[in-house]
């Protein structure tokens, strides 16, 4: 079972994130692990957005069934 922090953490490959100019040390460059998302309304914004839903639903569950058990 996950910890809930390690629910959100992935690894990465090592070419997953290429540096953009290796070669030049005066480019920096700013990988974000992240997806633009562009919201039709204020309520859309108010959502409670996180990967994969599905499984974050039945992850709930089962913490709260463990916190029941204590």
């Amino acid at each position: 079972n996950l910890t809930f922090n390690e629910f959100f953490i992935r690894e990465l490959k090592p070419d997953a994130r290429p540096v953009a100019f290796s070669e030049q040390d005066d480019v920096a460059a700013c990988a974000a692990d992240c997806r633009l998302m562009h919201l039709e309304s204020v309520v859309d914004s108010m959502r409670f957005w996180i990967k994969d839903a599905t499984k974050i639903d039945e992850y709930l569950i089962a913490i709260g069934e463990r916190s029941l058990e204590t």
